[in-house]
């Protein structure tokens, strides 16, 4: 098995004869309860998260965490032909394509992009109606996938609270001129199918990143776009033993 990895709101409580509270404890304690509902599946107030999806099955608690489709990190993947896309602060809340940005097309054939890579930015109610009734701000209606959650106002500014931190900062092992990526490999892959799956990914860098180029002193030369690098993280031993490995990487 293997797997590529990628490796709020303010607000004050003042109540007569109470002291306030401070504001940092009160977005802390938001942005929490947010991440329960965000990663496990659980609303403030105890209970499991539900959600429903367009074809009528319900899903409830872990099951309907956010953070099986969409990632601890907020920025997706995909199932099959179906995307998930970002959620992080950065993705919702600005627009997603790149100014200037222009699409591979083949000759002959139409172009049509994904819904949630051409939409305007959310806001707080635009993203609130999406996730209560799964429609984005151009009135595009989600796959089936994504559940229509049931969420209180609460629950709701703690859940955006908690988005808005996913991803904003840049993520350990990227900066301006490069991004690390490392892919997982666990124990027991057949060495020819890892060496084919590596063999891909490997090419796929040294075609869209490739290392820079370097003068005569070795270093690199100035205007260069940054680059990706790619590492393999070969895990062995007993399962419950991978998250320490992972941690040592």
């Amino acid at each position: 098995m293997t797997r590529l990895t990628l490796l709020c709101c303010a607000g004050a409580l003042l109540v007569l004869g109470v002291a306030p509270v401070h504001p940092a404890a009160d977005d802390a304690a938001r942005v929490e309860a947010g991440r329960m509902i965000y990663r496990e599946g659980r609303l403030t107030s105890g209970e499991p998260l539900r959600g429903r999806r367009p074809a009528g099955n319900e899903v409830v608690g872990r099951d309907a965490a956010c953070v099986l489709c969409h990632q601890r990190s907020g920025l997706g993947l995909a199932e099959g032909a179906i995307p998930m896309p970002p959620v992080s602060g950065p993705s919702l809340f600005a627009s997603p394509m790149l100014p200037g940005h222009v699409a591979r097309r083949a000759p002959g054939m139409e172009f049509r992009d994904y819904p949630f890579r051409t939409r305007p930015p959310y806001d707080d109610a635009t993203l609130a109606r999406a996730l209560r009734a799964g429609v984005n701000p151009d009135g595009y209606s989600f796959q089936y996938l994504m559940p229509r959650y049931e969420l209180s106002d609460a629950d709701m500014e703690a859940l955006i609270a908690y988005l808005r931190t996913l991803s904003a900062q840049p993520s350990p092992g990227v900066d301006a001129s490069v991004a690390h990526f490392a892919t997982v490999v666990a124990p027991g892959v057949d060495p020819a199918r890892r060496e084919a799956y590596l063999g891909v990914l490997r090419a796929c860098f040294r075609e869209r990143y490739p290392e820079p180029e370097q003068d005569s002193f070795g270093l690199a030369q100035k205007g260069q776009r940054q680059v990706w690098r790619l590492h393999v993280w070969d895990l062995d031993g007993a399962p419950d033993t991978w998250e320490r490995q992972l941690a040592s990487h």
